[in-house]
């Protein structure tokens, strides 16, 4: 599934997820020096595919998630237009640190609510859980 967004600038990933949370999203784990530090694109327009790595109960090792186009805000942009394609399964996107350590954003609707969730991870990812792709 495919979804474009067009959206303005400047927008801090707080002010992205307090927009989500406003909106209805439920606020799950989020550490606030993880989401001070979660990565931002210059793009005024997004445009991705989002894709599963793997098989579902397969684990994806952490090193080969794409860390390209991580974009917080831009994804936060991309639930508020439309949160109906995380009911196909959980969109994450993931980035390092300036230790080098993991760190996530996963975005999933679990027990009929749209749950936004930010922090360290390093034991893989499972095969369901689908990554933006930018669309070419």
């Amino acid at each position: 599934m495919s979804i474009n967004v067009l959206r303005t600038r400047p927008v801090t990933p707080l002010d992205a997820l307090n927009q989500l949370l406003s909106a209805g999203f439920v606020r799950g784990y989020v550490d606030e020096k993880v989401l001070a530090r979660a990565p931002l694109s210059d793009a005024t327009e997004i445009d991705n595919d989002f894709r599963p790595l793997g098989q579902p109960g397969e684990l994806i090792p952490w090193k080969k998630v794409p860390t390209h186009d991580a974009d917080f805000v831009g994804m936060c942009a991309t639930f508020m237009k439309d949160r109906t394609i995380l009911h196909a399964g959980p969109i994450a996107i993931q980035w390092n640190d300036e230790e080098g350590k993991p760190c996530y954003a996963v975005w999933l609707f679990w027990c009929g609510e749209c749950e936004v969730n930010v922090y360290r991870r390093d034991r893989g990812w499972r095969g369901c859980v689908r990554f933006p792709f930018p669309r070419k």
